[in-house]
């Protein structure tokens, strides 16, 4: 048995960078107050870890055509209680998510900073110190007293496993997460939790010995305890109609799964600020009974999971209000140039045609001058209502500023384009709102360019010049077709020709 107190090899450091820079800058920085070693390469480090104890690797990504992660495997094999922390130069979902199933402690972006990193390195330092010593007391108690046991077992649990789901980038990992950890300690069939929380409401389910679909979930659910879900302000009848959205996390075993002869275990409302947001469900075979460890771990996880899960809310929501419009709700400028630089990159990519509309509404100011400013707004909301009913699912619709809109037409040439144009040009000439006691009618002029992915003899998907360029012309030119429709004495709408290389009036407007 290991002495915890004599423990220096828990302040031993190894940093891995295959950037000399970037090593000496970590190790002179760290140095100060703790051992260093160093390493550029894999094999290297590895030497190090297998020759003296060391309490925390700080490791790039990317280490010269090696990788960060299989370094990392290797150090939990030679040492299950090392800390980990990742550092790479280019942050994405995937890596993150590499990083979050290893069970790092942090994972960092470059440029490192300094005092970000020595917070770090002193988190990963109380982890191991954490490890070390939980794993002394569960050797001293190992033929001791099996609730003390337990309760250990728990705490450990806990302390990783709540700081394993913080490193989750957003709910949907978080409860991935949450429900795959539990259902491994649980032994548990099918893990359902529900989510109402801000404004969202969500089910997910995970079963780790079958393949579940939708059905299967709302059968389950339909034993829940009734009590539980009306607390958590879930109605089984929405379910049942699937307004809710259920996700059904992927398993690799293939056997067909039936709810039929299985329970529900145990069931926790989750709380946070004295209200209700959720629930979690653990369903076992019928005849299964829970074990007390079992239970106990379920009665401490509500208070662990539901500060991720509302700060998850609160980014997701966050970035929803950063993405859109305050007074339409559709999308802002900025999520609109992200993602027509996005749908050109793939019609580049795919050979296909993309489209662009730009819709002005005639007259604005007009009717704002003589309606008001709060009859305008209605104005602006009733075209988002109209455009929205109009055009597919996968299409995005924006507002451009003040009272022009624009919609991106994925996979939609010239011909489908304008047509698509004429619908919202008609519908909205049809459209009343009432203000100030009277009915105000409102027309739109619209101007339409269209990318010509067809036509391409080469991708250009790859080339951010290409692309800026290509965006620019597309905005350009449906512009210069808006300009031309609103000289045209406006409700109508003119298309960009390319072999003219000038706007050209659609001739199907009725009056």
């Amino acid at each position: 048995m290991f002495n915890i107190y004599n423990d220096n090899e828990s302040l031993q450091i190894l940093v891995v960078d295959d950037e000399r820079s970037v090593l000496d800058m970590l190790a002179n920085a760290l140095g100060r107050l703790y051992s260093i070693r160093s390493a550029t390469n894999v094999s290297d480090a590895v030497k190090i870890l297998e020759s003296q104890s060391v309490g925390v690797l700080i490791t790039d990504l990317s280490l010269a055509g090696e990788s960060g992660t299989s370094l990392a495997k290797i150090a939990r094999k030679i040492d299950p209680n090392i800390e980990i922390i990742f550092i790479t130069g280019h942050a994405d979902v995937e890596s993150s998510r590499i990083a979050l199933d290893l069970g790092v402690v942090a994972y960092m972006t470059k440029p490192i900073d300094i005092m970000d990193l020595f917070s770090t390195v002193e988190k990963a330092l109380h982890a191991r110190r954490f490890s070390v010593k939980a794993r002394y007391f569960s050797e001293m108690i190992l033929h001791g007293v099996k609730e003390l046991d337990n309760h250990i077992r728990q705490i450990v649990w806990g302390y990783h496993f709540v700081q394993r789901i913080n490193q989750a980038i957003d709910v949907r990992d978080t409860v991935r997460l949450i429900l795959t950890e539990l259902s491994k300690v649980m032994n548990a069939k099918v893990i359902i939790m529900g989510i109402n929380c801000l404004d969202y409401t969500d089910i997910y389910a995970f079963s780790s010995k079958g393949v579940i679909n939708q059905d299967t979930v709302i059968n389950l659910l339909g034993g829940f305890w009734k009590m539980e879900m009306s607390k958590a302000k879930f109605s089984l009848a929405k379910v049942r109609n699937k307004d809710y959205e259920i996700t059904i996390f992927e398993n690799e075993n293939e056997e067909k799964f039936s709810p039929y002869g299985n329970s529900c275990s145990i069931t926790n409302s989750i709380p946070i600020f004295g209200e209700e947001i959720g629930f979690i469900s653990v369903y076992h075979d019928i005849n299964t009974e829970m074990e007390e460890e079992e239970e106990g771990l379920f009665n401490i996880l509500p208070p662990l999971i539901a500060p991720a899960i509302y700060r998850g809310h609160l980014e997701r929501k966050s970035r929803h209000l950063a993405n859109m419009d305050g007074l339409t709700g559709v999308a802002n400028r900025r999520t609109f140039h992200e993602f027509l630089e996005k749908e050109i990159m793939r019609a580049a990519r795919t050979k296909t045609d993309m489209s662009y509309l730009m819709i002005d509404i005639d007259f604005f100011r007009k009717l704002n001058d003589n309606y008001g400013h709060i009859a305008g707004d209605d104005v602006l909301k009733k075209i988002t209502e109209v455009i929205s009913s109009i055009i597919r699912n996968y299409d995005l619709l924006a507002r451009f500023g003040g009272e022009e809109f624009t919609v991106i037409l994925p996979d939609s040439d010239i011909d489908g384009a304008v047509k698509i144009a004429e619908r919202i040009r008609e519908t909205i000439e049809k459209t009343t709102v009432v203000a100030v006691d009277k009915n105000i009618n409102f027309t739109v002029s619209i101007g339409v360019s269209t990318f010509k992915g067809k036509s391409g003899e080469e991708d250009i998907s790859r080339d951010k010049k290409l692309i800026a360029a290509t965006t620019e012309k597309l905005l350009r030119t449906a512009d210069v077709a808006m300009s031309a429709a609103k000289q045209n004495n406006r409700n109508c709408i003119f298309y960009f020709d390319d072999e003219t290389n000038a706007p050209v009036l659609f001739k199907e407007k009725t009056k």
